[in-house]
C-alpha cells in the first residue's frame, strides 16, 4: 500500500494543553512528519507498516478485530503497549529485530497461536498475554535477562522455555 502525503488530509488540532498535527491517508493516521503511526482502520485485515515509519503510537491497532496479519519492518523503534490489544483475528505476531526493550501488551488477541521474541530483546520490561485463548508458544530470545510476564487464560499454552541467560522473572 502506497501512501502519498501531498493530496490527502493534513489536520491541525489545538487545544490549550497541546498541538497535534496529522496527515490523514486511505483511513490511517501518522503524525505530521509521517514517522508515527497514530491510528488505522478497524476494518483492515492485512497490513505492511511502511519502512518511513518508526513508531506504532498508542492504540494504533486497538480492536481491529478483523486484522489477521501485520507485518513490521526493522524501521520500528518503538511500539507503545497498547497498540495491538484485542486484535482478536491476529494469528501470528512478529517483532522487528530493531526492538531492544519489549513494554507491549496483546491482551485479548484471541487467535494469537505464537510469538517470537528476536534476539534483540534483553528485557521485557511488561508482556501481557491475558486472554490470548489460542496461544502455543512463545519463542523467548537466548540473550534475554530480565522478563515479566501476563499469562491468565492462556490455556493453550504449551510451549515456554526460559533462556538461562534470564536472571530476574516477575508476574504482572
Amino acid at each position: 500500500m502506497a501512501f502519498d502525503f501531498e493530496d490527502d488530509n493534513y489536520e491541525n488540532i489545538f487545544s490549550e494543553a497541546i498541538t497535534i498535527n496529522k496527515y490523514t491517508s486511505q483511513g490511517f493516521e501518522f503524525s505530521s512528519d509521517h514517522k508515527t503511526l497514530l491510528m488505522a482502520p478497524k476494518d483492515i485485515i492485512e497490513f505492511e507498516v511502511p519502512d518511513f515509519v518508526t513508531t506504532i503510537g498508542p492504540s494504533a491497532f486497538k480492536s481491529c478485530e478483523m486484522l489477521e496479519r501485520i507485518v513490521l519492518h526493522d524501521s520500528i523503534r518503538s511500539i507503545a503497549k497498547d497498540a495491538f490489544e484485542y486484535c482478536s483475528a491476529l494469528k501470528t505476531f512478529e517483532l522487528p529485530s530493531s526492538i531492544k526493550v519489549l513494554d507491549l501488551s496483546l491482551e485479548g488477541c484471541t487467535l494469537l497461536s505464537s510469538i517470537e521474541i528476536p534476539e534483540s530483546v534483553k528485557t521485557i520490561k511488561s508482556f501481557n498475554l491475558r486472554w490470548c485463548k489460542s496461544l502455543k508458544e512463545i519463542r523467548l530470545p537466548k540473550s534475554l535477562k530480565t522478563i515479566s510476564l501476563y499469562l491468565t487464560e492462556c490455556i493453550s499454552l504449551s510451549s515456554l522455555v526460559i533462556p538461562e541467560s534470564v536472571k530476574v522473572i516477575t508476574s504482572l
